[in-house]
């Protein structure tokens, strides 16, 4: 017996590591590698299936004299043939100990025996230990939740700062403040002005309401984590407010630090009573209770940024939690000659400042990243005439123009799609009021 558990205990740690190396292998490769580690264990598998037998054909085999030598185990047999050594198996179906033994002594065959003990460990390991081992180690490889995925900002190779974000003055004026109270607290302090805990940046997507929060990041000085509301939303129960818990934890771990919250829509949509997720609820409450419950944040500041600021919860917008509530607005036509300028700035053009007049005062209602991919896709046509050898490779007012124009007819045509699509239903919506049997016909 004290060999058997020497051996069960080997074929359980070989079993472990085999198990944690398909796992690892899975995650290193990917999905695909993951299908082709299926398949070859499916392959495996069905090449050991051939050499199973059902038990009709084996007493075939034993009537016609071709079985050499028979292993009972249990329920179980596993027999070869003469003048081969592949191992077959199969089932002992109904017969039992004493038809067994006539048979193979009748036809004269080799035969042997487990002992009821080690039928007994082989049933426990094979039957229930195996199975719960690989379910064991299948939820500590790939189910258990990842660490805290909040960031500390390092600093970024390509700097932004505010002098390169054109327009949105009144944020950036805003924002300016706080940073030259966490670089200048006692001239702040001394009038009685107190840190605002939450920075509330809202607006159409595009903006640059991330880009204000980079900026942010480059000119404080002061540690900056950033992350994702998306980031907090889990299937384990008490996962999402402990990263809360586990970030505002860092956080005051340093004496002056900026939270950024990127799609905080995610995580602080309003509350109410018919909510059906309560781990978003509980995640939520954790987020309220540490930027104004009874810990107090000092020295810390959240930036939010949100497209939907309408769905957000009441408790999360009052003072004291988000006190300053920034609205970042489509440019105007200053502002987008401002952005336009900026990066054509970094890129050789020979558009002058009629050209970029002309294209701020056609492209009514773009936001900054719209501006900016109109001037990428100009450099592109810039690069594809430099290839041709066509002048040299530099921005005319005619590229900058032309891409204007297309970015003009493809917004129209999704709005109109979208426009179109509402209509549809709104008609479908009419129908039915008047005619409310529409459908069954």
């Amino acid at each position: 017996m004290e060999s058997l558990r020497r051996g069960f205990k080997k074929m359980v740690q070989f079993i472990k590591l085999w198990i944690n190396k398909f796992f690892l292998f899975i995650k290193q490769h990917k999905f695909k590698s993951a299908i082709a580690a299926i398949a070859i264990v499916a392959l495996l598998v069905k090449r050991l299936m051939r050499k199973y037998l059902y038990a009709s054909q084996f007493l075939n085999l034993v009537s016609e004299d071709k079985v050499f030598s028979v292993f009972v185990y249990g329920m179980f047999l596993s027999f070869k043939m003469k003048g081969s050594s592949t191992l077959y198996f199969t089932d002992r179906s109904m017969l039992t100990d004493s038809d067994l033994f006539h048979l193979f002594n009748k036809h004269r065959i080799k035969f042997a025996t487990s002992p009821i003990e080690d039928r007994l460990i082989g049933t426990i390991v094979v039957g229930v230990i195996l199975p719960a081992l690989v379910m064991v180690l299948a939820m500590k490889n790939l189910m258990i939740p990842k660490k805290n995925s909040n960031h500390l900002f390092q600093g970024d190779e390509n700097m932004v700062l505010f002098s390169d974000i054109g327009g949105n003055e009144f944020a950036k004026s805003s924002l300016q403040e706080i940073i030259d109270y966490i670089k200048s607290p006692d001239d702040y302090s001394s009038y009685g002005i107190r840190l605002p805990k939450g920075v509330l940046l809202y607006g159409p997507p595009g903006t640059g309401k991330t880009l204000l929060a980079k900026a942010v990041a480059n000119e404080c000085g002061a540690n900056f984590l950033y992350t994702c509301g998306s980031d907090f939303v889990e299937i384990f129960v008490g996962q999402g407010p402990k990263r809360i818990r586990e970030m505002f934890k860092e956080a005051r771990s340093y004496k002056k630090c900026i939270i950024f919250i990127d799609e905080i829509d995610s995580l602080g949509y309003e509350r109410n009573k018919q909510s059906l997720c309560k781990e978003a609820d509980n995640t939520l409450n954790q987020l309220l209770s540490e930027m104004d419950g009874f810990q107090e944040s000092k020295g810390i500041t959240v930036i939010g940024a949100t497209n939907q600021p309408d769905i957000l919860d009441k408790a999360l917008l009052r003072p004291g939690r988000f006190d300053r509530k920034i609205k970042i607005n489509l440019p105007e036509k200053a502002e987008r000659c401002d952005i336009l300028n900026i990066h054509l700035s970094k890129r050789m053009t020979d558009v002058t400042q009629e050209g970029v007049q002309e294209v701020a005062e056609i492209t009514k209602n773009f936001s900054g990243s719209e501006l900016e991919n109109i001037v990428n896709e100009a450099s592109f046509a810039a690069y594809r005439r430099a290839r041709k050898n066509i002048r040299q490779g530099k921005i005319r007012n005619d590229d900058i123009k032309e891409c204007a124009q297309r970015a003009i007819q493809e917004k129209e045509s999704l709005e109109g799609n979208k426009r179109n699509s509402q209509a549809d239903w709104t008609s479908i919506y009419k129908n039915l009021i008047i005619n409310p049997h529409a459908l069954s016909k």
